[in-house]
């Protein structure tokens, strides 16, 4: 693990494991999953560190803007996959559970996740100007 430059402290959580696997992928390392394998965390949670823990999860696990965000892909994920898949789902089956705490947390997320990748592409946009 080292060789392939070990963990990136910087990404702290939700995104570390992707990054580093893909890392010792591209090196010719083969991977195991073990589903009996278990992490506790202790953890004393915000609802804005539960928003960008998700965010980060669904960021790095499927990669999204891979290539760079751009305002297209941005809008795109808006509208197309944060409103389907990570608000219209949820909020369905928090709703057919009656768990109407989780139902409010749904509705932050619709706002949360675009404001995310917003600020990502202004941060992609600044880096690229310096």
């Amino acid at each position: 693990m080292l060789e392939a430059g070990g963990y990136n402290d910087r990404m702290r959580t939700n995104g570390e494991d992707t990054d580093i696997s893909a890392r010792l992928r591209a090196r010719g390392w083969d991977l195991l999953y073990t589903p009996s394998a278990r992490a506790i965390h202790l953890r004393h949670d915000s609802i804005r560190s539960v928003l960008n823990a998700y965010w980060r999860w669904w960021r790095f696990g499927v990669n999204a803007y891979a290539n760079g965000p751009r305002l297209r892909s941005v809008l795109g994920h808006a509208i197309f996959v944060h409103f389907r898949y990570n608000f219209l789902g949820p909020l369905r089956k928090d709703v057919e559970a009656r768990r109407w705490e989780l139902a409010l947390f749904d509705f932050l997320i619709l706002a949360y996740f675009p404001y995310r990748d917003f600020l990502l592409l202004l941060n992609a946009k600044k880096g690229s100007a310096e």
